[in-house]
């Protein structure tokens, strides 16, 4: 299953046509988002002594709210450095 979620993320960042910054950046944040929820799962399940304090509702809760500002950090990260590899800001 996770060779399939990767090859999928994959196939969505190689395009043969050129892509527009909003459609790299949808792309980029949709592939975080499937990569980062299991990560962040474990961790609210590891951080709680394997258990759900709260119900699995406020599990799912408080990871999609953790997951859009990690997944928005980490995807302005990746796009600086590759703005800063490519050399456009010399």
């Amino acid at each position: 299953m996770l060779e399939r979620m990767l090859g999928c993320c994959q196939k969505g960042i190689q395009r043969t046509s050129p892509m527009d910054d909003s459609q790299l950046w949808r792309n980029l944040s949709g592939s975080s988002a499937r990569l980062l929820v299991p990560v962040l799962l474990l961790t609210y399940y590891i951080l709680n002594g394997f258990s759900l304090p709260a119900g699995r509702e406020k599990m799912v809760e408080v990871v999609l709210n953790v997951n859009i500002w990690v997944g928005l950090i980490l995807n302005i990260m990746m796009i600086e450095w590759k703005i800063l590899q490519s050399g456009k800001l010399k």
